[in-house]
């Protein structure tokens, strides 16, 4: 959002990002930039119902060029790009192993099948799904937005982990970024979340705008 824009451009703005979480039955969520968080901005999320989330919920993203040269791991994966029901049944099995059952899944499968069925607003998705020996132990998500990517729901089934899997999916991702012009790729995490640090470190990303999110739930 323009924070040099006056209220009613503000508002207006504010409307046009609500509007496209309506459309997509998502909650609206904000992510103002912590150490230059406009305070004009923040009383009108807060005017409008929106609420902070709590510290262990601020997110850092991340990034690097998309021509990085990226990590090797120690198994014989085959990457495949969801293009079918079956491919993408996969991906939804494999992301609910891959994260342990820690988040609410029904509605994270909701809306990655949304987003399967209608790519939107000239952006492009792309569903990955890692296998070794036809066994998936993989997923991710990569959004093409002109010319930056984002790399989101990154998993690794917990039996598959430490074998620099993770680390072979983001190149791989990478190359997807690169073919289609992006020259960066971008992963947000938690500020708290030291594994995910870790891996990104180790793929030479960095740090660039540490973010605090304002949610606005439903009545």
């Amino acid at each position: 959002m323009n924070l040099n824009a006056t209220e009613t451009q503000l508002d207006a703005e504010l409307m046009q990002v609500e509007r496209y979480y309506t459309l997509r039955q998502k909650i609206p969520v904000i992510a103002i930039e912590s150490s230059t968080s406009s305070v004009r901005l923040v009383e009108l999320l807060e005017s409008k119902g929106y609420k902070k989330s709590p510290p262990e919920e601020t997110c850092v993203m991340w990034a690097r060029k998309s021509s990085f040269a990226g990590g090797k791991s120690k198994q014989e994966l085959e990457f495949r790009i969801v293009k079918g029901f079956d491919d993408f049944q996969d991906y939804l099995d494999t992301a609910a192993k891959g994260w342990e059952d820690v988040m609410n899944y029904s509605k994270h499968a909701a809306s990655l099948s949304k987003l399967y069925q209608h790519p939107h607003d000239g952006t492009k998705i792309f569903h990955i799904v890692g296998y070794v020996n036809n066994t998936p132990v993989c997923t991710s998500t990569l959004g093409i937005y002109f010319d930056m990517a984002h790399l989101i729901n990154l998993s690794v089934v917990p039996s598959w982990r430490k074998r620099a899997i993770a680390s072979e999916m983001i190149s791989y991702a990478s190359q997807i970024a690169l073919t289609e012009k992006a020259s960066e790729i971008y992963v947000c995490i938690n500020e708290t979340d030291k594994h995910g640090t870790a891996l990104l470190l180790k793929n030479h990303f960095t740090s660039e705008i540490t973010q605090s999110m304002y949610i606005k739930h439903a009545n």
